[in-house]
């Protein structure tokens, strides 16, 4: 996790079933041990974190959130937005996933981890209080 205060992550959302009977393909090419893709021949950005488009829900929290809620239970504020256009996978990756819990998004684990933290913390010390509002 780097020093800065605003991180960036770019999560590739796969291609949905119409997508892929239409013979469409992903049109960026996500560079290996690197947090960079490319467009085309002449257009790369590179961003904290890239994760691929068959990337499981539980390696982008561990990567990306869990760390924040770390730090969240130290008393740091923290926030994690998700951002991008209709049907880029938003709800997916942030989301309940009521279906099954090895596809649920960040906030059930996020919600799962930060109570969990706060109970450790409370059993290591029986004084130990905290609010969540």
């Amino acid at each position: 996790m780097t020093s800065t205060s605003v991180r960036v992550a770019l999560r590739v959302r796969p291609l949905s079933n119409k997508e892929t009977l239409q013979n469409c393909s992903e049109c960026l090419i996500v560079i290996p041990d690197a947090p960079q893709i490319l467009i085309g021949n002449d257009k790369s950005f590179t961003f904290d974190y890239v994760f691929p488009s068959d990337t499981e829900q539980e390696e982008v929290f561990q990567e990306c959130a869990s760390p924040l809620i770390d730090k969240m239970v130290e008393g740091y504020n923290v926030t994690i937005l998700a951002y991008g256009q209709t049907g880029s996978g938003k709800t997916y990756s942030m989301g309940t996933a009521v279906d099954g819990s090895n596809i649920q998004g960040i906030i059930p684990r996020a919600i799962r981890k930060l109570f969990a933290d706060l109970h450790e913390r409370k059993e290591q010390n029986p004084f130990y209080e905290f609010e969540v509002y």
